[in-house]
């Protein structure tokens, strides 16, 4: 956006930082006054990255306040598999708009044919009892939590596979139309290792999720997500394509897609993405904004390091990485700044609760103690200075 100025203190930073990278480079080579004087240029370098970063949300936001444009609407939390405790469901309350019910396939259809949906039906009259937008989904995640554990028996018949999992989502999108704001079709759709799914298969079954929901519901708006979207995976296994290859090929079919989700589970490894600056978090939504239309963001971000009980995924942190604090302060850094992208139209924080069976360690907003964590004020705070 024109207008935009750069703040002196990141000019004065970098200079400083300048300053010690030269000395480091004149110095004896590998001597630890060299490392010392190196390792003070990165710092002060990626403090200035940090400034900037800031600088350039808090006035974007700004201009798009004073232009009467309201950042991104959708401010979500994923619901999980259980129903809200009168406490929790109050502060949750208190800090989102939106909220997303998970249509698991693994939970509702536990046997071929039969499907139960007690929980997810009270969810969605919670949700609309409460004046909160509503998102519902995904459809189908491809993922071994996801999926019920009988699909096994068609790992090797494909059209079988196709044709159950397209009764469940004409099941679901039958159930609950005309109560939904905003479809998940697919997600994951990049994640390998499924059922011994090629990727073409799976692009084959989103599209075709895609499909039933835009025939049985023609208004409302439809999104599929990408985890990793950087794609760390692709380090470790050889696929033929990158994630932004895949969204751009289910874009370009026409098929009635409004839009992508990216969802960014922070730190974790195997299976999350990689730590990133605000500057390279800033670019990289700017790369998937290329594909020309709406993206959201699902976000998960640890505050603790160690043992999770409850975690499905054996995911590992980084030792002494993350605190309550920590994950307070990822919050008050990248919320706003993914806010400022006038082509981000939501977030979704993707666990709300340590204290149910979840994905990844410690990334809920609850505690194990069913207590709030700090980030979930810092989230109440961001959503009263920017979403009203």
């Amino acid at each position: 956006m024109n207008g935009l100025s750069v703040p002196e203190q990141v000019h004065d930073t970098l200079a400083e930082a300048l300053g010690f990278f030269a000395q480091a480079a004149v110095v004896e080579h590998r001597s630890k006054q060299s490392v010392k004087l190196a390792e003070e240029a990165v710092r002060l370098g990626l403090d200035a990255a940090n400034l900037l970063a800031a600088s350039y949300a808090e006035q974007v936001i700004e201009v798009r306040r004073s232009a009467a444009q309201k950042p991104g609407s959708f401010w979500g939390v994923d619901l999980g598999l259980s129903l809200l405790d009168e406490q929790t469901a109050r502060q949750t309350v208190g800090a989102f708009n939106s909220a997303n019910v998970p249509l698991v396939w693994r939970e509702i259809e536990t046997s071929e044919g039969h499907y139960c949906w007690d929980t997810t039906d009270k969810q969605v009259e919670w949700c609309r009892a409460r004046g909160l937008m509503l998102s519902a989904g995904p459809l189908l995640r491809f993922d071994q939590h996801s999926l019920p554990d009988w699909l096994a028996l068609y790992e090797n018949d494909f059209d079988g596979l196709m044709g159950l999992a397209s009764e469940f989502v004409k099941a679901a999108v039958r159930r609950y139309n005309g109560r939904v704001s905003l479809w998940q079709c697919a997600g994951r759709v990049n994640s390998p290792d499924v059922l011994s799914m090629s990727e073409e298969e799976k692009v084959r079954l989103a599209a075709r999720a895609i499909e039933i929901t835009r025939a049985l519901d023609a208004t409302t708006p439809l999104l599929v997500s990408f985890d990793q979207p950087w794609g760390e995976y692709l380090s470790r296994r050889e696929m033929d394509f990158p994630p932004l290859h895949i969204a751009d090929a289910l874009v370009r079919a026409n098929l009635g897609l409004s839009g992508l989700m990216l969802e960014i589970n922070v730190g974790y490894h195997p299976g999350g993405t990689l730590s990133r600056d605000p500057l390279e978090f800033s670019q990289h939504l700017d790369y998937w904004n290329l594909l020309g239309v709406p993206l959201f963001v699902g976000l998960t971000v640890p505050s603790a390091d160690g043992d999770d009980p409850l975690a499905r995924r054996a995911a590992r942190l980084p030792p002494h990485s993350w605190t309550p604090k920590a994950q307070e302060t990822w919050v008050a850094r990248f919320l706003p700044l993914i806010l400022a992208k006038p082509y981000v139209h939501g977030v979704l924080w993707n666990q709300l609760r340590d204290f149910e069976p979840h994905d990844f360690a410690h990334g809920g907003l609850f505690d194990l103690r069913r207590q709030p964590k700090p980030a979930l004020r810092q989230i109440a705070a961001l959503r009263r200075a920017h979403l009203k």
